[in-house]
């Protein structure tokens, strides 16, 4: 039989009650539904997918999004449909990811946006014209909305979802055809 030290069992306690509040928004039961989440439960969220994510605060006001990086992209989670009596509780997750392209846009580059638009549900692409000495960006957004409720199972899945919807993007823009 194991026996532990009763500092031990303090400092596992103490420990689990450090965790507690950052976890809880995950920890419920699959079928439980959600309404409004904040950038810190997100964070829990996207972490335990083994992702990389911190919580960036805007400097020029704006609000505060979430930095991912996974498989060697960074990303970016802003939150949206935030009420301004509980502006940290919000009803819908804006991911997005944007990649200097080095050079202009060019029309086998529309070409390829539009298809993969066309073919693809998820997953929004779009250009940026930078009109910088890097050129142009190419982006993909991907939108989850939980106004009105979904389980708690089903955020989780749209959520790691993200992670392939960036991996088809990118193939298919770096395809020759």
């Amino acid at each position: 039989m194991l026996k532990f030290s009763p500092a031990f069992i303090a400092l596992v306690f103490f420990m689990a009650a450090g965790i507690a509040p950052a976890t809880q928004a995950f920890q419920g039961r699959s079928d439980e539904i959600i309404s409004s989440t904040t950038a810190g439960e997100m964070v829990v969220l996207l972490k335990s997918f083994g992702w990389e994510a911190e919580i960036t605060t805007d400097n020029a006001g704006g609000p505060d999004a979430v930095q991912i990086t996974f498989n060697g992209y960074t990303s970016w989670l802003r939150l949206k449909d935030c009420p301004d009596n509980a502006p940290s509780q919000c009803g819908s997750l804006m991911f997005f990811s944007n990649w200097d392209l080095g050079r202009d846009v060019t029309q086998a580059d529309m070409v390829k946006l539009n298809k993969y638009n066309d073919v693809n549900v998820v997953g929004r692409t779009y250009f940026i014209d930078k009109n910088g000495p890097k050129g142009d960006q190419v982006g993909i957004d991907f939108v989850i909305s939980i106004k009105g409720g979904v389980t708690r199972q089903h955020l989780i899945q749209e959520v790691e979802h993200w992670d392939d919807i960036i991996d088809k993007f990118v193939e298919t823009f770096r395809s020759q055809d």
